[in-house]
């Protein structure tokens, strides 16, 4: 099984987006068994770029002991499977010790691609450690790059062999770094330019990347040309598909645009949102009042604060019942 995990710098560069794109193109185009896995643990989008909006269980309750990996794993209709993430309980995080039990229980895919948290935060090291290769996510702006530049040190430090480059939202203003000049930068060659494009957010509201609702526009041509040089065959897009969408003729554009349907998708994710953030309240507030226990009888707090301070957080806690 060859891991790969796609990492940034910072959020909002497209991380997620080729997660979702370059997976679907190695299980659609290459015919790879291939396994998308979002390990983003403070904002996991993964599901909503496929179209898995509330899913359960997650990867946090695979982590935590509560189910099995094969449980959680969704199929996309694209072929990719998908293990979607969420906010995790309190006290669930990823270790390389939980990570070593997932990775068991993923074999059999050839591929398997990591949703990363941005930035270098402690959740990201025990996946490039795991990782055969990285691909990091960069936008062509200085801020953007300057944050790859330190996630490629890092991958640097921690032994990861290979270092690619995706140059994502990419577009021809003065002000936008080129190609040239983000390699020289990052000391790293750039193996994908993904050019702008209106297509990717309307991919993502359909739930169906752009490799699959408009194969044949330039940022689906360049996730298929890096999921075809991933698997070493070779790639020559249909002439006559690359012509039909130069000429404005959209073929495989997927359902329309369902705006009633949002809140039915929503409504289910909103409250689990709600649940754990209220449990990770509780949570807090039972550690402050063992905290207060503590103190006051070791004499570090005078009783009449002690009892107020109890009886206001006693009260916290059971309206969060």
């Amino acid at each position: 099984m060859r891991v790969i995990s796609v990492v940034s710098g910072k959020g909002g560069v497209g991380k997620t987006t080729t997660v979702a794109n370059l997976g679907c193109a190695l299980a659609a185009f290459e015919g790879k068994r291939t396994i998308a896995v979002d390990a983003n643990f403070t904002t996991p989008n993964l599901g909503y770029h496929l179209g898995v909006y509330s899913p359960h269980p997650t990867l946090p309750d695979v982590l935590a002991g509560k189910a099995p990996a094969g449980s959680a794993v969704h199929v996309h209709p694209g072929g990719l499977h998908v293990l979607p993430g969420s906010l995790p309980a309190p006290g669930v995080r990823l270790t390389p010790e939980n990570l070593e039990g997932l990775l068991d229980q993923l074999q059999g895919y050839e591929y398997l691609l990591f949703d990363c948290p941005p930035g270098i935060e402690a959740g990201v090291e025990p996946l490039l450690r795991a990782s055969d290769e990285i691909l990091t996510v960069t936008n062509p702006d200085l801020p953007a790059v300057a944050d790859a530049i330190v996630t490629l040190k890092c991958a640097e430090r921690l032994g990861v062999p290979t270092r690619r480059i995706e140059l994502n939202r990419a577009r021809r203003e003065r002000y936008a770094l080129p190609r040239g000049e983000v390699e020289r930068l990052c000391e790293a060659p750039v193996a994908l330019v993904v050019p702008e494009s209106r297509e990717v957010p309307r991919s993502i509201a359909l739930g169906r990347p752009a490799v699959l609702s408009s194969p044949h526009s330039p940022p689906a041509l360049a996730f298929r040309r890096l999921a075809a040089e991933f698997t070493g065959s070779p790639f020559h897009p249909p002439l006559a598909g690359r012509l039909a969408w130069l000429l404005g003729v959209r073929r495989l554009r997927g359902a329309p645009l369902d705006p009633a349907g949002w809140q039915q998708k929503v409504e289910p994710l909103r409250r689990r949102v709600a649940e754990t953030t209220r449990a990770a309240r509780r949570d807090e507030l039972e550690r402050l009042l063992a905290a207060l226990d503590t103190q006051f009888e070791k004499g570090f707090l005078p009783e009449k604060t002690y009892r107020e301070l109890r009886r206001v957080n006693e009260r916290k806690l059971r309206d969060l019942a």
